[in-house]
């Protein structure tokens, strides 16, 4: 039998360059003289701490220390040096270290060290973020008060090739992305005119008609919108507000804006009749208020006539001239766009009630085929039937896709169709380009667009490409435009939670349910965060909640049966896999929910059979998982799903 080699404890720090392949990829010579520059600061920073470093790999450092105090205050300077040097810069130029520091035993042999104390390091320098610092629970517990930082507790973490759970904190002041944390105080009052249009009252006896006053103030508010000398509030924050008895200071507080816009609508045959009154909240008065009768096929006109005349009372200039409409009428048809109407104002609640906004948007193109926002609906329902597992991918995305170049065909200045058009070529075609130049379209058409910016910042720039800070600023930017939608707070929550800030995901989830309490989605994703942050039993209490306002949806099944492999309660996880294998006799089950709750109850075999056949399927919600989802880390440790994502070819 060999000889055991000597080992010695040490505090071990390894750093490494985020993004490396791309930033030389994009200019190879500069960034390898930044990179230069960089590694000779971190040298000195390190010898300057009573530290040796032991070797350089590429754009690797490894360095040993005597003192964890002097591991970690290294690091901290290292970031905080770094981040100096990136000021100017544009962000996708800036070098940025990840760095993990772990004290354990090392072997030391010819100059350099090895041993699980270094591979730990190694591990714990890949959860941090770029610019962050991870640390093990050994050098959180040697370090203590000797330095005035903070941690955010990860919780129990599974490491490559580490036979045991090591437990990593994040160091809070150094890791945090530079947009504006959530938990910051309300922005204040824009420094332009600034108004919310609340939904119109439905004055008819008919409630169906409902949908068409939505749709008159869903209109005002986009027409509003194109003002850039006025600040508007969001749609789903101004129907927030719908059937709340407040008082209009209230409103218009919580809003951030000083004047509202409220009216009715009554429309009886071929004729409508709309009053509408503008409110400056402060000072307590009417700036104006007016009452249209006329004939319904004037609805476009009227809408127009409403927004001018706010732009007039609140003194704002049209800068594209007062002969250009604010409200362009995508059809003529008056009935295809009531249709329409209908169709969004479902597809807004999700869940179960999809195939009801599918049919409107097909109505409403049987009666003007021509009609993009129809067919960009059309799109959009489809993609989210098979995203949220409602039927197979592969039935509804070519569908999705039909349409959503339909859309772009009639209409190329369309931010919808560019959005349909990028989250089909994202979750079903997996083109990564087409899908990130389709969804900046879309937000340069529109940068109010809150649909296309959640979808690209948590499924294309963090999902997919791994741009956490890209991705959370996107998705914070869609809370500061839509703050009282709780769709919004749960995107950002999961973001958040996926960038391991899991006290501030929590908090953002619970937001959400609040703001929308009867969501499915809402209640799903803060079962997920739950469970992400090692808080199983409010997981666990989420997820029963979640299964009740589904009937049982198989997103809340398999979170709740990870929720209880992680928690050691095995026979739990296996007990869901079971009731999900039974009822794929009788419905469609996602195979990568099924390989969730497969994995959860240790069969690892099942879970890669079902991962592939989720792959080979095109399975519209496996392609913002695979690479990320911490519920397969199983499969991203096996050769065979390894293989897997490879194939992939994420950028």
């Amino acid at each position: 039998m060999s000889e055991r080699l000597p080992r010695k404890l040490a505090a071990i720090l390894y750093a490494d360059v985020a993004d490396y392949s791309r930033l030389t990829g994009e200019d190879e010579d500069s960034t390898h003289r930044t990179l230069g520059e960089y590694l000779d600061l971190i040298t000195t920073t390190v010898d300057s701490h009573r530290g040796e470093v032991m070797h350089y790999a590429g754009d690797a450092v490894l360095a040993r220390f005597q003192a964890v105090v002097d591991a970690v205050s290294s690091a901290t300077d290292i970031q905080t040096q770094l981040a100096a040097l990136n000021e100017g810069l544009p962000d996708e130029r800036e070098v940025r270290l990840r760095i993990g520091v772990h004290l354990g035993d090392v072997i030391e042999d010819r100059g350099d060290i090895y041993g699980d104390g270094v591979n730990i390091a190694a591990r714990l320098e890949s959860l941090a973020h770029p610019g962050g610092i991870c640390v093990s629970e050994a050098v959180r517990s040697a370090v203590k008060t000797s330095l005035d930082l903070l941690y955010e507790d990860m919780g129990e973490q599974v490491l490559k090739n580490i036979a045991e759970r090591i437990r990593a904190f994040r160091l809070v002041d150094s890791d945090r992305p530079r947009a504006a944390t959530v938990s910051q105080a309300p922005s204040a009052l824009p420094d332009k005119p600034s108004i919310a249009v609340l939904p119109f009252a439905n004055m008819s006896t008919d409630p169906e008609n409902e949908f068409f006053s939505d749709g008159i103030t869903e209109e005002i508010i986009n027409a509003l919108v194109q003002v850039d000398a006025l600040h508007v509030a969001s749609r789903t924050s101004s129907f927030y507000f719908k059937g709340k008895t407040l008082e209009m200071r209230e409103i218009a507080e919580r809003l951030r804006v000083t004047t509202l816009l409220e009216g009715s609508v009554r429309r009886a045959g071929t004729r409508v009749r709309i009053t509408a009154q503008l409110i400056d909240v402060a000072k307590d008065e009417h700036l104006w208020s007016e009452r249209f009768d006329r004939e319904i096929e004037d609805i476009f006109a009227i809408q127009d006539e409403i927004a001018r005349t706010i732009a007039d009372r609140l003194k704002v200039s049209l800068e594209d001239g007062a002969d250009t409409p604010l409200v362009k009428p995508h059809t003529e048809n008056l009935e295809a766009y009531q249709l329409y109407l209908k169709g969004r104002s479902i597809l807004y609640k999700r869940g179960l009630v999809i195939p009801r906004g599918l049919e409107c948007f097909n109505q409403a193109l049987a009666l003007d085929p021509d009609y993009a926002l129809a067919h960009a609906g059309l799109a959009d329902g489809n993609t989210m039937l098979g995203y949220y597992g409602f039927a197979p991918g592969k039935e509804t995305m070519p569908q999705a896709k039909k349409a959503a170049t339909q859309a772009l065909e009639l209409a190329p200045d369309l931010a919808e169709a560019h959005n349909a058009f990028a989250i089909v070529s994202l979750l079903h075609d997996r083109d990564w380009q087409t899908a990130e130049r389709a969804f900046r379209r879309a937000l340069e058409l529109n940068p109010q667009y809150v649909q296309a910016r959640s979808w690209y910042g948590l499924f294309y720039l963090q999902f997919v490409a791994g741009r956490f800070e890209e991705g959370l600023a996107e998705l914070r930017r869609c809370v500061e435009i839509d703050p009282l939608c709780g769709y919004n707070a749960a995107v950002l929550g999961v973001g958040l939670g996926l960038a391991g800030y899991h006290e501030e995901a929590i908090e953002q989830a619970v937001k959400a349910t609040e703001l929308d309490p009867d969501a499915y989605h809402t209640r799903w994703i803060l079962q997920v965060v739950y469970g992400w942050a090692s808080r199983y039993q409010e997981a666990e209490q989420a997820g029963e909640e979640a299964l009740a306002i589904s009937g049982r949806h198989p997103w809340a099944m398999a979170i709740l049966a990870a929720t209880y492999g992680n928690w050691g309660k095995p026979e739990k996880a296996s007990a869901i896999y079971e009731e999900l294998k039974a009822r794929t006799g009788r419905e469609y089950i996602q195979p990568s929910m099924l390989a969730v709750a497969a994995l959860s109850a240790g069969l690892l075999d099942e879970g890669v059979a079902l991962f592939s056949r989720a792959y080979e399927q095109r399975e519209p919600f496996l392609t913002i998982v695979a690479r990320l989802w911490p519920e397969f880390a199983p499969l991203r440790e096996d050769p065979r799903g390894q293989e897997i994502i490879v194939k992939m070819e994420f950028p």
